[in-house]
């Protein structure tokens, strides 16, 4: 029984692996560059609260991970 449900989780992560990869071929670079550079000015803004300013890092982190050199 272990070993079925150990084989189904690796056919499941198999296929998000696969459509992750898929998706990230799409992504549109524009786009995304354009993203980055929004949440870069945003996190310049010094009236941003502690909050917002994490909220936009964390945006950019998710970004970056995207953006193809």
């Amino acid at each position: 029984m272990k070993k079925m449900i150990n084989e189904a989780v690796k056919l499941i992560k198999g296929k998000s692996v696969e459509k992750n990869k898929a998706y990230n071929s799409n992504v549109n670079q524009e786009k995304v560059k354009r993203n980055i550079e929004g949440a870069e000015e945003r996190l310049a803004d010094p009236n941003l609260t502690m909050c917002q300013r994490q909220e936009y890092q964390k945006a950019l982190d998710g970004l970056k991970k995207y953006k193809k050199d």
